[in-house]
This record gives C-alpha cells, sequence and structure tokens, in this order.
C-alpha cells in the first residue's frame, strides 16, 4: 500500500514523499491509528526557503488507491509520526478528563465538604422580676425583670417556659428567680417564687377573660383621634381588627412591632386586594389615657398610616376615660400597670366578624401577616 501526502498551497515548493511499509491497516480515525500503530517514515524535504514555513501548521491529505484519505497534521512542513497525532489526541482526553476531575473535585470540597454550623454554646443567667401576664397556650411569662448583668438591661419582655407546672404554680404579680438560659432560643428554667403576689397586687393583674371564637363583644365606648365620641357597634358590617397599644412605648417588639403590623397588613391590602382595602377598618386602643390624648393619637396614627391611610379613614386610634380602658383591656385578655414610668402589659389582638363577634382572637404580635390579610378578605365576603 502506498500512501501519497500532498502539501496544500501554503507549503507550495516543497516536494514530500512518505511511504508505509504496513498493509491492511487503512487508515479509518485516531481509534484505528491508535491500535495499528504502523511506521510512517518523516519525509525528506528539500525548500528554497525553509524558513519560510517556521511556526505554521499545514495539513497533508493521505490518499489510498487514489481515494480521498484522513487528515493529519504536520508542522514546518515535517510530517510526524501517525503515533504524534495519537498521542496528541490521546492526551487531549486526557487533559480534558483531567480538569474534570479536578472541577468536581473543587466543587465537592466547596459545597460538600462543610462541616455543620457548630451549635451555639449556651449561657445562663440569673434572673429575678415580677410576672405580669402568664400565658399556658404559648408556654411564655411575660417578666417586668431587673438588669441581668452581662447580658442586658432591666425591662419587659416575655420569655419561653418549657416545665408546664410552672403555669399552675406562677401567678401575674409574683415576683421570681429564674435561670435565663441562652443558646439559639432563651428561656427560663428552675423557677422559683420568691415573694407571692398581694390582694393590692392583684387588683392590677387579675385572671384575664379570654374571649372565645364566636363571643359577642360588649359596645364599648371610646373617643378617637378626632375627640369624637365611638362605639364598638359603630364598625358593625365589616370586619374590625382590634389591637392595644400606648404612643410612649419603647419596646421595639410590643406597640412599635404592632403597629407596624397594622400597616403592612393596609397596605397589603392596598396593592393586592383595592375592594379588600376600601371595607378595610382597623382599631387601636391606647392604654395610656393619661397621656394619649385625641391629638397625640393622630400624629401617631399618621406616622404609621403614612402613604397608605393619610387620612386615617380605615385606621382609627382611640382613648378614653382610664376605667372604660381597663374594663375593654380585660376583656381581651390584656394585663398593664405604671411601673417606672413605663406602662408593663401583654399584647393582645382580636378580629371581630361583621356582627361584632370574635372571629380570631391572637396572643403577641408575631402573627403571619398574609394569613391575616386572607382572614379578613374572608370575612367581608
Amino acid at each position: 500500500m502506498r500512501i501519497r501526502c500532498s502539501v496544500p498551497q501554503s507549503a507550495r515548493g516543497y516536494r514530500t514523499h512518505a511511504v508505509s511499509v504496513t498493509r491492511n491497516c487503512p487508515l479509518a480515525g485516531p481509534e484505528r491509528l491508535r491500535l495499528c500503530r504502523y511506521p510512517l517514515h518523516r519525509e525528506t524535504a528539500r525548500s528554497q526557503s525553509p524558513a519560510s514555513l517556521h511556526g505554521h501548521s499545514e495539513t497533508l491529505s493521505l490518499s489510498q488507491n487514489g481515494h480521498s484519505g484522513h487528515f493529519l497534521s504536520a508542522r514546518q512542513a515535517d510530517l510526524p509520526h501517525p503515533e504524534y497525532t495519537v498521542r496528541r489526541i490521546y492526551f487531549r482526553r486526557c487533559a480534558l478528563r483531567v480538569r474534570i476531575f479536578f472541577a468536581a473535585l473543587l466543587l465537592l470540597c466547596v459545597f460538600g465538604c462543610k462541616s455543620a454550623k457548630p451549635p451555639v454554646a449556651e449561657r445562663r443567667f440569673p434572673i429575678e422580676g415580677r410576672v405580669v401576664a402568664v400565658d399556658p397556650a404559648s408556654h411564655t411569662i411575660t417578666l417586668n425583670h431587673r438588669e441581668v448583668a452581662g447580658y442586658m438591661k432591666a425591662m419587659t419582655m416575655g420569655f419561653a417556659v418549657r416545665d408546664g407546672w410552672v403555669f399552675n404554680a406562677v401567678h401575674p404579680g409574683d415576683t421570681i428567680q429564674a435561670t435565663l438560659v441562652v443558646s439559639d432560643n432563651a428561656y427560663l428554667e428552675n423557677i422559683s417564687v420568691t415573694q407571692a403576689s398581694t390582694t393590692a397586687d392583684l387588683s392590677s393583674t387579675s385572671p384575664m377573660h379570654i374571649p372565645a371564637k364566636g363571643e359577642q363583644v360588649p359596645d364599648f365606648a371610646f373617643i378617637n383621634q378626632e375627640n369624637r365620641p365611638i362605639h364598638l357597634a359603630q364598625f358593625r358590617g365589616q370586619p374590625l381588627l382590634i389591637t392595644f397599644i400606648y404612643t410612649r412605648c419603647p419596646l421595639p417588639d410590643y406597640c412599635i412591632r404592632t403597629s407596624n403590623n397594622f400597616a403592612a397588613i393596609a397596605q397589603t391590602l392596598q396593592q393586592s386586594n383595592p375592594a379588600a382595602f376600601a371595607k378595610l377598618q382597623l382599631l387601636s386602643i391606647s392604654i395610656d389615657p393619661d397621656f394619649d390624648d385625641p391629638k397625640i393619637l393622630r400624629t401617631y396614627g399618621r406616622n404609621y398610616a403614612g402613604t397608605v391611610d393619610p387620612s386615617l379613614k380605615h385606621w382609627t386610634f382611640a382613648t378614653g376615660e382610664p376605667a372604660a380602658i381597663r374594663k375593654a383591656a380585660e376583656y381581651f385578655g390584656l394585663s398593664y400597670e405604671k411601673q417606672n414610668g413605663q406602662i408593663i402589659h401583654n399584647l393582645r389582638s382580636a378580629l371581630l366578624d361583621a356582627d361584632g363577634k370574635i372571629a380570631e382572637y391572637y396572643r403577641g404580635n408575631q402573627w403571619n401577616l398574609s394569613e391575616l390579610a386572607s382572614q379578613i378578605t374572608e370575612l367581608q365576603k
């Protein structure tokens, strides 16, 4: 078998000859070349200007019995042994496989070999304070506590309690000592009553009424932010969302968050369901009637309502006689008392249906706003 190797036009002026001494091994691609390993002698080349081909890569067309064959590569008019082409293809494939392997190894190191985040080490602090509210349903105790050395200042806040017996042994007005455990979540343990509540204490922290679903709410009377008398009965015909706040409340997780939640509900309905927003009714009742007069409530209300309800058409802020406010608060399970310039209180809200009956009752202010907006919309139908 004679194989003639011709150099393309770019190598014109050169004469190249190569002879194969291997039979019955046609060129049929790199894999056959790899298996045959036939010797193809380097050509002899004569050129007037050998340097003119320096750096060029030319293609040699191999023909067998006059038929077009496969293509091999030659550099500087120098025909390599076919083993060179086979090895080059082989090593290119190996290099690609190596790259893929190391890329996969890198991804494994980045995403698969990350160690799990170590758990937060528990820290324990002694804590002492006066119980403001006890909520067995949510397993929390609201405590007006003293400064916790090395951790936080004196304030009033709710704490999780894991021991069920505590809710039968601890009452509003009791002074307790406990251990505050802080890790991923904070909770109280080792609770003991150091001073039981007196009769005077119980007068302001007596057991609260918890309204049942479907219960008719009394027609409480208040004064709104326009200094006009209002009654709960006048809101009937559409659902009403009620909560309790006071404008000087400094705790971000209490009145501030509650008012922000109300504003978020109004904004959500305004954007997603204008028809529902047009029927929306919100009522925030101040538990600080000595300070929160209609003018202060109007300023406070506009600050939270913003551009959503600047005229406070859908959001009413109410004050009233201290006795009337306390009566309404106790009906909805809200306890509060003045202490050291602040009002210590828990958090209660309720959704009334169009007939003025309890549709939903909320402890705390960790509501799901989208679910609450959906509940309001359903009651409007």
